[in-house]
């Protein structure tokens, strides 16, 4: 049981003004999983504290903003915190994401016991994609909802609206969603508003302490992880300097899903596809995290040597004084994303840049597919014509000796199943990995690797809940998928906002991936377990018990 170890922000403390939580709970508990401490800062919930916090000085309201995440100390403390708090409990914000959905609701329902007159309001990733099934499916749990990334600015006016009772138009608050009884289907989902990304306050790390001690349980739960961390005395932390993907324009459905994004992302991009702060304003970000105590810096943009290549290069063009005042030894070091074709030549200037000059040592790589095939039903390839010049492997390959011969490390992700696989692509996929990984076992620092789970938000959830859209791709890619069972299942999910991960994992294998079963998939994860324990590379796969 964690304890409160900060009275002033429970009831016996000298403020007595109301208090807003900004909450994430831990996963929804699940049958044979243990629970995981996170170990990164939730940056969404920190940016949106600071945020509100700057605006309760500027107005000079006296009210507390605290953060609490679950999903590094477990929720058992909050619920007692909410239940002896709840009187000066005014707003509960959740994060809420597939896995923790369901500890969301649990939470809110718990909130609303005692003291009806909290004000729940979620967000994140799950809402975003199943806005009208949460609002419709928890009434009386969650009054409001924030949609999509761009609304820190939009939560702070409403909040700040509730704090003083002088709320405005509910339509003038960007990203906000209400139940509406004039709506077509009940419900208003403002727009968000892009232009606040250049003006997001610089995060106020000291929030992840506010309540109870965060930040040392983050970073112990790094260096016991990650082995290097510990040895150079690494500090890490998240920060958010350019946001969204390439396969994120183009067509989008009514959900906001992008049509073109890879098949198992959920991630609902908003009304801008693609964002970047200024080369001077990325390097703000970068001191302010450094100047609180943080030393290897979280990069979250995504394909940073290509679709952020223009920010990158101004970042290495325009270097400030503090940076260049320091000992390059003493500078701050960074990892991010990038695609493994961005390693291949015509490329290598631009990772030359991230390693050398802007201290880039470590690279997040996904390896999924590992054959056309595979990457054309994950539907993560560049093109068809890419695709189709079996040049992926290589592409690996080439990712993995950049990386190696510079001296830097390796995170990488695997999806192991797609729509249609069957088990002669499991095998040929399988060898291929096996191969990469135990000619650069020394490389890699970890391997996250799932079946693919149809998360809200993505693509393969489509193809359980829409009739016919798994059948017409399927036939587009020559591959094959259960009707009869996706009749099923489009009932099933269509209205649901309350999902088991692993359920979803199964029903995408039974509806889309017929030629296969539930068993010979886990079989190959175990394999693949099997092989990290034997090449000492970290392991991340929550569907597989820890080796012992």
């Amino acid at each position: 049981m964690v304890k409160n170890t900060n009275g002033s922000a429970d009831r016996s403390g000298p403020d007595a003004g109301p208090q807003i939580l900004l909450l994430n709970p831990a996963n929804t508990p699940a049958q044979h999983k243990a629970f995981e401490p996170n170990i990164y800062a939730n940056l969404g919930l920190v940016t949106l504290g600071t945020s509100l916090q700057c605006a309760l000085r500027e107005r000079n309201v006296a009210a507390r903003v605290l953060y609490y995440d679950g999903a590094l100390l477990g929720d058992d403390f909050i619920r007692a915190y909410i239940a002896r708090n709840a009187d000066r409990l005014a707003v509960i914000g959740y994060s809420s994401y597939t896995p923790n959905y369901g500890a969301c609701v649990s939470l809110a329902r718990h909130a609303k016991a005692c003291n009806p007159a909290i004000v729940n309001i979620i967000g994140n990733d799950h809402f975003s994609a199943l806005y009208r099934e949460v609002m419709r499916q928890q009434q009386g749990v969650f009054d409001y909802g924030f949609y999509g990334n761009d609304v820190v600015e939009g939560f702070t006016h409403f909040v700040l609206g509730l704090l003083t009772r002088e709320l405005a138009e509910l339509t003038s608050y960007a990203g906000l969603v209400f139940r509406d009884a004039g709506a077509a289907d009940g419900v208003t989902r403002c727009p968000e508003n892009p232009a606040e990304f250049p003006r997001l306050p610089l995060p106020d790390y000291s929030l992840l302490d506010s309540l109870v001690p965060h930040a040392n349980g983050y970073h112990r739960e790094q260096q016991a992880f990650y082995s290097y961390m510990r040895e150079e005395g690494l500090r890490t932390t998240v920060i958010d300097i350019a946001r969204g993907c390439i396969k994120f324009t183009g067509p989008r459905n009514e959900n906001g899903v992008p049509l073109n994004a890879c098949d198992f992302c959920g991630i609902i991009p908003g009304s801008k596809a693609i964002s970047s702060q200024s080369a001077q304003r990325a390097w703000e970000i970068i001191r302010n995290a450094f100047e609180q105590g943080y030393n290897y810096l979280f990069v979250t943009a995504d394909e940073l040597p290509s679709t952020f290549w223009p920010l990158v290069r101004d970042m290495a063009g325009r270097m400030p004084d503090w940076y260049l005042a320091l000992r390059p030894a003493d500078r701050p070091r960074m990892m991010g994303y990038a695609r493994a074709d961005a390693f291949r030549e015509g490329m290598r200037d631009r990772i030359d840049v991230l390693m050398n000059t802007l201290r880039f040592d470590q690279f997040f790589v996904g390896l999924d597919g590992f054959s056309s095939v595979s990457l054309r039903a994950i539907n993560k390839g560049i093109n068809r014509r890419a695709n189709d010049s079996d040049d992926l492997l290589r592409h690996n390959l080439i990712a993995c000796q950049e990386i190696a011969w510079r001296g830097g490390r390796l995170t990488s992700g695997a999806v192991i199943t797609h729509m249609g696989i069957t088990p002669e692509m499991l095998e040929t996929n399988y060898r291929m990995m096996e191969r990469l990984i135990r000619q650069y076992s020394h490389l890699f620092m970890e391997l996250d690797f799932e079946l693919l789970s149809p998360i809200p938000g993505s693509l393969a959830f489509e193809y359980l809940r829409r009739p016919g859209m798994a059948r017409a791709r399927a036939d587009a890619l020559g591959l094959n998928v259960d009707d009869r069972y996706l009749e099923m299942m489009h009932s099933k999910y269509r209205d649901e906002d309350l999902l088991d991960p692993e359920e979803l994992t199964r029903d995408f294998i039974l509806g889309c991936c017929p030629d296969i079963t539930v068993e010979l998939a886990h079989e190959y994860l175990r394999r693949i377990r099997q092989l990290m324990a034997e090449e000492g590379i970290a392991y991340d796969c929550s569907s597989v018990e820890t080796l012992a």
